[in-house]
């Protein structure tokens, strides 16, 4: 049973070695061997080589062949495929429509809902992207991930907007580490009128409290270090706790944001 596995992995390795033709043979091996209802897998691995091989074509056949055969609890990860290789393809209104059914045939998905604000980030259309992760979190209000794209989105309307929707974030999550990380990031921002280094290492604190395997918190923890120990902002007066900061029931907490990219 786990013959067709390790053609699968023999495959990956000769495509990022730029074997192509070695790794269609190892795919082939790989779907003989698969049972039924993992196949899909092979086809939907094969179809990322020949994307990678410039193939759309054939990278579109095998999506459709992973299509037909996926679960129903797992169509979600097929369908983000077939959005993304449209995306690639230039053909963003083809790539909202398959995630727009997406968000509709898989509903229980939180990340077909963050894909689609993503895509409209990526298309440069940062207000429909609000929309996106708004009608997001009225389906997954317990989803810090997307509470925290929504932080960061809201920079564009001002840093107070971003300090109430990280309150209601904290209301919502009080443990996600990724809401916690974009308080911080506006607490290290030290062009607004809330930044404050000691209520930034609180909120990092909290967030590789919570969620430890979140590496952003951590490249945040290194911006503070930086601007803690030699950055020209250290010694303001405004960068003291004077400003309040963050409790673990997310009472004092800040806004995220401050410059970061969502599509990470």
């Amino acid at each position: 049973e786990l013959v067709w596995k390790i053609w699968f992995e023999a495959a990956q390795s000769e495509e990022r070695a730029g074997h192509f033709e070695e790794a269609r043979l190892c795919y082939v091996r790989s779907v003989l061997k698969c049972p039924d209802n993992l196949r899909w897998k092979v086809w939907l691995g094969g179809a990322r080589t020949e994307l990678n091989a410039n193939q759309m074509p054939v990278a579109r056949e095998l999506l459709s062949r992973a299509l037909a055969e996926v679960p129903k609890k797992t169509r979600a990860v097929v369908l983000l495929e077939c959005a993304r290789l449209e995306e690639y393809a230039g053909n963003v209104g083809k790539a909202r429509a398959i995630l727009q059914k997406a968000r509709r045939e898989t509903k229980h998905e939180w990340k077909v809902f963050l894909e689609s604000v993503l895509l409209e980030l990526r298309a440069n259309n940062a207000k429909e992207a609000i929309v996106q992760a708004e009608e997001a979190l009225r389906v997954h209000s317990g989803t810090g991930r997307l509470w925290a794209v929504l932080i960061q989105l809201k920079q564009v309307e001002g840093e107070e907007e971003q300090l109430r929707i990280f309150h209601r974030a904290l209301r919502e999550v009080p443990k996600s580490g990724e809401v916690w990380c974009e308080g911080a990031r506006i607490k290290l921002n030290p062009l607004l009128r809330h930044f404050d280094l000691a209520a930034a290492r609180r909120f990092l604190d909290f967030a590789v409290q919570f969620t430890p395997q979140y590496g952003d918190s951590f490249i945040e923890y290194l911006r503070l270090e930086l601007l803690q120990v030699g950055g020209p902002f250290a010694s303001a007066p405004h960068s003291r706790s004077s400003n309040g900061g963050g409790g673990g029931n997310g009472g004092n907490g800040g806004g995220g944001g401050g410059g970061s990219n969502p599509n990470r």
